[in-house]
């Protein structure tokens, strides 16, 4: 179970999976809509309560496939395959790109059960370093809550008491971090 919040400072999107891999919205957060953009559905958003700037509309660039419209409003989405955030990708061993949403939202990691916040960072193709900021104590062996089957990339973990954050104070989920 994930909940996929996009535009967190500006009160864009949120959405919930239960486990089904289709995402939920929450239009009492924000205005969520698909819209065609050069042949592919991008999920967009506009916020309502933003009193600082309000009704910002916001490309999140995640790919998705419409699932379900009630009433001409977007109740359901997925992840369209090998979509999820344009341009934020890793590359695995061989150079193919992996969606960084994908692999963070469109799998169900244990370790969310533990941590407040992951992020990842890549330096080197095949490799790539999930940060993590956890709930309360520290995570016994977070490399067994991370679900990276089938996935051609060496990863490890680092541990960390705040995630990364932009100068606006937004958590990217692709982060520049060397070790």
């Amino acid at each position: 179970k994930t909940i996929a919040s996009y535009g967190h400072t500006e009160g864009g999107a949120l959405a919930f999976d239960n486990g089904t891999q289709e995402y939920i919205v929450e239009q009492s957060y924000g205005y969520t809509e698909s819209i065609n953009i050069k042949g592919a559905n991008h999920l967009v958003c506009t916020t309502w309560d933003n009193f600082a700037s309000p009704l910002i509309r916001y490309d999140t660039n995640d790919l998705i496939d419409c699932s379900m419209y009630e009433n001409h409003i977007l109740r359901k989405f997925s992840m369209a395959e090998n979509g999820g955030r344009n341009g934020q990708f890793i590359r695995d061993k061989n150079g193919n790109d992996l969606s960084v949403t994908a692999l963070i939202f469109g799998r169900h990691h244990k370790l969310f059960e533990y941590c407040s916040q992951i992020q990842l960072a890549q330096n080197e193709w095949g490799k790539a370093t999930v940060l993590y900021v956890p709930l309360a104590e520290s995570v016994l062996e977070p490399h067994i809550l991370f679900d990276s089957e089938g996935i051609d990339i060496d990863f490890t973990f680092i541990e960390l008491s705040a995630p990364i954050r932009t100068s606006s104070g937004k958590t990217l989920l692709l982060v520049d971090y060397k070790l």
